[in-house]
């Protein structure tokens, strides 16, 4: 990002920002708490967004299956896998399937069977397909039970996938990162959405970027009146692709280098701060234009 607009006050956002009509923002490390809880100033600034006709969007890595205690809280929609899976708000239903075909998942399966300690899993539409070496690792508040998965070989798998993970027992973090990266190349994208090493892989042109273009076509707006708001590498195509894009304090230093603004943590309830400066902007937008 090259645009910057300097700060104010205690959650270092925008000094004169462009009043936003959407705020999209990510779920683990954004919008909940480090123990997976959503902070009560958050839903109370979620009703004043609701209150002043400010839309509200989330969008995240998470699977279809960890999203049923945030149903009510998207308008319109939620965005699940780093955007593969379009479900609606209120009910959580599938409206739209952008994930891997079954051969694709196969494909990529083949691709990665060569690395050392490769253990594979897919988060599907129908549930959570996992090889046997592939640890559970639920993403905080949640919980992985084995009745919870299918357990098979990705290269044999019968269904497409939102998502593939993969990890290395073997390899360290980077360089299983450059491995995975050099053997995708024409499959899929690799998404960070974690720090311990987990590599996410979405179908080409998949990404929380093209979430937020989906957002702004449903609501028949532009990019550049979104405000987006995360945590990790994979929220920064969305944050470059928003007018305004924001890092928790919490964030990835990767956030902190690209960012407009800077909100205070997740655990400080960061996502309440932005919303209340977007009613802010957006009311001295108001007043400007009545003046």
């Amino acid at each position: 990002m090259t645009r910057v607009y300097g700060h104010y006050d205690e959650a270092m956002l925008p000094l004169s920002p462009p009043a936003p009509a959407l705020i999209t923002a990510d779920i683990d490390g954004t919008f909940v708490d480090d123990k997976g809880a959503i902070p009560p100033k958050n839903l109370d600034a979620l009703q004043r967004a609701r209150d002043n006709g400010l839309d509200f969007c989330l969008v995240t890595a998470r699977p279809p299956r960890w999203l049923t205690r945030f149903r009510g809280l998207s308008a319109g929609a939620i965005y699940a896998a780093n955007g593969a899976y379009v479900l609606d708000a209120a009910t959580g239903a599938i409206l739209e399937d952008r994930g891997f075909s079954i051969s694709e998942v196969r494909a990529v399966a083949r691709v990665l069977a060569p690395v050392s300690g490769i253990a594979l899993s897919a988060e599907t539409a129908e549930g959570f397909v996992r090889e046997r070496a592939f640890p559970s690792a639920p993403a905080a508040g949640e919980r992985d039970r084995e009745s919870d998965a299918t357990f098979t070989l990705l290269s044999e798998i019968s269904c497409g996938a939102g998502k593939i993970l993969a990890v290395s027992s073997l390899l360290d973090t980077e360089e299983f990162y450059r491995e995975v990266r050099s053997r995708i190349k024409g499959l899929a994208e690799l998404h960070v959405s974690t720090s311990d090493g987990l590599a996410e892989l979405s179908p080409l042109g998949i990404s929380k970027a093209t979430a937020l273009a989906h957002a702004c076509h449903a609501r028949r707006i532009e990019p550049a009146q979104v405000w987006a708001v995360g945590d990790m590498p994979n929220d920064l195509p969305m944050l470059n692709a928003a007018g305004v894009g924001i890092a928790v304090r919490n964030a990835h230093p990767d956030l902190h280098a690209h960012a407009d603004a800077l909100a205070p943590a997740n655990t400080d309830a960061g996502v309440a701060h932005v919303i209340d400066a977007a009613l802010r902007a957006r009311a001295l937008a108001r007043t400007t234009l009545e003046t």
